[in-house]
């Protein structure tokens, strides 16, 4: 009995911190995957005359629209789990121009999942930190 209830209470242990990597790596690739879709707006803005990715905290998701098409949804909570948060705001925009430099403010988005976060800082110009 005490041999089941040590090997209960490592494996309680063990699973918890499965749970927080697991959370960690969501986070991560969430992170990834949002900054390459902004490098794509910069690329697509000199392509196209111009891009912008509309960050939505609501629905926790990054699109990417040029003119009135829209080139790609990145869905941050329905493919990572992620909650995206934009520092209070409910939505935000970051805008390039057709020399594909950033057109806003600097913004800084996180991105939560449980006690996992991590941070990607859009300069004005449009460059990831």
């Amino acid at each position: 009995m005490v041999a089941l209830a040590l090997l209960a209470l490592v494996a309680g242990v063990a699973g918890q911190g499965l749970t927080t990597l697991r959370d960690r790596w969501a986070v991560t690739g969430a992170r990834n995957a949002l900054a390459q879709l902004v490098r794509e707006a910069r690329g697509r803005a000199v392509a196209r005359g111009g891009s912008r990715v509309l960050l939505s905290a609501t629905r926790h998701e990054a699109v990417l629209e040029s003119g009135t098409n829209v080139l790609r949804t990145l869905a941050l909570q329905g493919d990572f789990g992620v909650r995206l948060d934009l520092g209070g705001a409910a939505d935000a925009t970051l805008i390039f121009d057709p020399a594909g430099v950033g057109r806003m403010a600097s913004r800084t988005v996180t991105l939560v999942r449980r006690s996992a976060t991590d941070r990607i800082v859009v300069s004005a110009y449009g460059r990831i930190r």
